[in-house]
């Protein structure tokens, strides 16, 4: 069941959120990991629909935080020299915000992994280790 768009606040908060930003400060996207591979999607999603650019709403999720954490000199934009962390879409968010879902590929630290397995392609053939509940255990089914 989804609650009717009245009741969700994310909006006025990304609104808010919007005017520091215009002010000159740094703000960052937070998912709480409601659902983990989403919700930063989501934070993104909503800095959208209170107002902000979808390039703006990027920025929050990329630079700004990477400025904010001391951190952009190796992350948070594609320039020679940082870190190869990164995500290939399939489609362009700037178009259409929730193109951000449409992973094609993973990048991180220059290895390219494919996100529904997270096996890596391309750069090598690392198949990714099980996690703790993949196991044969009975008691991990």
């Amino acid at each position: 069941m989804i609650a009717p768009e009245g009741d969700y606040v994310d909006d006025d908060s990304a609104r808010e959120a919007g005017k520091i930003a215009a002010a000159g400060r740094n703000v960052s996207i937070g998912a709480h990991g409601q659902q983990p591979g989403l919700g930063a999607h989501w934070e993104i999603w909503s800095f959208v629909r209170g107002g902000w650019s979808n390039v703006d709403a990027l920025r929050a999720a990329t630079i700004m935080p990477a400025q904010s954490l001391g951190y952009a000199k190796d992350v948070g934009s594609l320039e020679p020299g940082k870190l190869a962390d990164l995500l290939i879409l399939d489609a362009d968010p700037t178009q259409d915000i929730r193109n951000t879902e449409k992973i094609h590929r993973v990048m991180l630290g220059g290895r390219l992994y494919d996100p529904l397995t997270m096996n890596e392609v391309d750069t090598g053939n690392r198949k990714r280790g099980a996690y703790g509940w993949e196991t044969d255990s009975p008691s991990a089914q």
